[in-house]
């Protein structure tokens, strides 16, 4: 936030006035914060101002949307590979951690902040998917294979509502599906919803 945020509206009036920027300004942006729905929020905040108009606004909300899907084809990318990301993400994080502890610029320390937290994330999907090993051996949803997949969705909403990501729940869905602890339909119907 600290890294973008001065900037953030300046690049959003300057770069949605066509259409197309307004496409790649919200793919590129919905990367970098990893949050469709701050893109959402402050475009239709642009556009109650007049700050920004309607047609780029849907181009940027669209695509803000659709790349924020870019998480769990990360996720499902790296759940079929047979290493642990986890062994990259710890040194990159230590480096960047140093970096961090060496700089007196404020912007250089937002970038470090912003690497920490950006290999952090795959050491989670790491974890995630460590755990979820284990969790095949505690916990056996086969009994629950009959249930409808409406339950299933209706699951996916609770949780997403709880959590406020659907990017964190597609996450642990996937992760769940790569170990086997639910199947394809149940993770589709939860990621779907």
């Amino acid at each position: 936030k600290k890294l973008w945020w001065p900037k953030l509206r300046m690049i959003l009036q300057k770069y949605t006035d066509k259409w197309r920027k307004a496409v790649l300004t919200g793919m590129t942006i919905t990367g970098i914060l990893n949050s469709s729905t701050l893109i959402s929020l402050l475009t239709l905040w642009f556009v109650a101002t007049w700050s920004m108009a309607l047609l780029n606004a849907v181009g940027v909300v669209v695509w803000a949307n659709i790349w924020s899907t870019a998480t769990g084809l990360i996720v499902a990318t790296l759940g079929t590979w047979e290493f642990n990301i986890g062994i990259f993400a710890m040194p990159l994080i230590a480096l960047a951690g140093g970096i961090l502890l060496i700089t007196d610029n404020k912007y250089r320390s937002y970038r470090a902040k912003w690497l920490v937290g950006f290999w952090l994330f795959f050491l989670g999907i790491s974890f995630f998917k460590e755990n979820m090993d284990v969790m095949k051996e505690i916990f056996n949803l086969a009994q629950y294979k009959d249930m409808s997949l409406w339950i299933f969705g209706l699951i996916g909403v609770v949780v997403t509502a709880i959590v406020h990501s659907s990017g964190a729940v597609g996450v642990m869905t996937l992760a769940a599906l790569s170990s086997g602890v639910i199947w394809f339909e149940a993770s589709f119907a939860i990621i779907l919803w």
